[in-house]
């Protein structure tokens, strides 16, 4: 039995020891009402504070080997998604049958030539501006509805989480979310 198996067992196996029948005491150091949630927890911090953890420097030079995070965005009509795409500012610095870079300053993501029509439907990508009323009157995506035959776009509104966003769905159905940075 590896370690996270028997860290699993081991607070199972102690929450039904606590809980047979009846419904466990409260701590007065957590001040916690519940079936053994203290013990539990005990436990379980036992076993985080005892694993196998890696070195934060390590951690950290790996982290610095990243150079870019690319989403691969599905197509369901690829040539018409690659003319969108650039529609939107995006420039095309490599295509094949399979696959087309699409990038603008240091950002990019990866066309596919590949659709499921779940998939596509829920993929979303966020895009991040300095000023999302500014991006909006720039791009007009209003204007790419009638060109690419895409789902109305959503103008720029303040949304619960706090960001001004503004909605625009590609060829494929894949929305975009045009945020503006909050810092």
């Amino acid at each position: 039995m590896n370690d996270c198996a028997r860290a699993k067992a081991e607070c199972t196996s102690c929450v039904g020891r606590e809980t047979r029948g009846k419904r466990a005491r409260s701590s007065k150091k957590t001040g916690n009402q519940g079936y053994g949630l203290p013990r539990v927890a005990g436990k379980l911090l036992q076993y985080i504070s005892s694993a196998d953890l890696p070195n934060p420097l390590e951690v950290k030079k790996t982290m610095d080997q990243i150079l870019a995070l690319r989403p691969f965005v599905p197509a369901k009509d690829f040539d018409l998604s690659k003319r969108y795409y650039q529609a939107l500012g995006f420039r095309l610095t490599h295509e094949d049958d399979s696959i087309a870079i699409l990038k603008f300053d240091n950002f990019s993501f990866i066309l596919q030539n590949y659709y499921a029509k779940e998939f596509a439907e829920n993929f979303m990508v966020q895009l991040l501006v300095r000023d999302v009323d500014a991006w909006w009157k720039q791009i007009q995506p209003d204007m790419l509805v009638s060109e690419f035959a895409v789902n109305a776009p959503r103008a720029p509104a303040m949304q619960s989480w706090g960001m001004k966003v503004g909605f625009i769905f590609d060829p494929s159905g894949v929305l975009w979310h045009v945020s503006e940075v909050p810092f």
